[in-house]
């Protein structure tokens, strides 16, 4: 086991050393984990401990603390029968970003996003860059801006592992969290948003979830020029918001379709996403999150 840590530590450092600079862009984050090095990213792969490895690096050439003694929290479960029933070990990856109040930042911002994918089928490589390389940017895009821009809240980092296994990751956290539920104040979750050029549009999901919502996102979509179009109140559980909108947090989503053409197939290539359309879905994504962090008054969850 040493000699595999070491071994992982080894190329990162390599990769590292190649670039020669800390400010990591939404490309160069983007085409590293869809490479072929990470093989898919599948949770419980060597693949998926690269990945993670990566993620703590940037966070830490950043700068941006971890949540507790280091960035992991280290899980094992049991997949549901239908999904095969097999046991599955991976880590949540998770930072902070202390708030500058000295009393709400005892109340937190998660913004989230999950870096596995399904890894190799029939012997191809799934690269996963749109799902979700491109969340994982623009979330990394998200956590150094507001660490150069620090709320009143503090601001969680969460990237979750084995979504693709049935939001493993985000359901270990909430049923094992590291900072008690009722500080949460919103999610904040980005799931393959790589492809606004194509499709046209960001999508929203969970803007009913409070009443603070709709407004902000109609505001900086305006400023940021971006077409948003807002979900139906339907079909939240897809992606790693949905444990904690069942305990009746507010959530947002962010999607730019699900582009089924690349959905899940060797296909989902760094070479068509849209790298721009990330950093613009961060920017008005900052602006929106820093708006409900620094409110003075918590959102609250709106019941259906």
């Amino acid at each position: 086991m040493k000699k595999f840590v070491l071994s992982l530590y080894l190329l990162l450092t390599i990769h590292f050393l190649g670039f020669g600079q800390t400010e990591f862009t939404v490309e160069q984050n983007v085409r590293y984990l869809s490479s072929s090095q990470l093989q898919g990213r599948n949770a419980g792969t060597r693949g998926d401990s690269l990945t993670q490895l990566y993620l703590i690096q940037v966070l830490k050439q950043w700068e941006i603390n971890p949540l507790s003694e280091d960035y992991m929290q280290p899980f094992t479960v049991k997949m549901k029968a239908s999904r095969g029933g097999d046991y599955i070990s991976s880590k949540n990856i998770v930072a902070c970003i202390e708030g500058s109040d000295s009393v709400l930042k005892k109340e937190y911002i998660i913004i989230c996003a999950h870096f596995d994918h399904v890894g190799v089928e029939k012997g191809r490589i799934h690269p996963g860059a749109n799902d979700n390389a491109s969340g994982v940017a623009a979330v990394l895009s998200l956590a150094n801006k507001f660490l150069r821009n620090p709320t009143k809240r503090s601001i969680l980092i969460i990237f979750f592992g084995a979504e693709e296994k049935g939001l493993l990751g985000s359901h270990y956290f909430v049923k094992n969290p590291l900072i008690p539920l009722h500080s949460i104040v919103g999610v904040f979750n980005f799931d393959m948003v790589g492809k606004y050029k194509q499709e046209g549009f960001l999508y929203t999901k969970g803007e009913q979830t409070a009443a603070a919502f709709s407004p902000l996102i109609d505001q900086y979509a305006a400023m940021h020029q971006l077409n948003v179009e807002k979900s139906p109140y339907r079909y939240m559980d897809g992606s790693d918001h949905y444990p904690f909108y069942k305990k009746k947090i507010p959530v947002l989503f962010f999607n730019t379709g699900m582009d089924w053409d690349n959905y899940h197939k060797p296909s989902d290539l760094p070479e068509k996403i849209d790298f721009e359309g990330i950093e613009s879905i961060a920017q008005f994504s900052f602006d929106l999150i820093s708006a409900i962090a620094n409110k003075p008054e918590k959102i609250k969850f709106k019941k259906k």
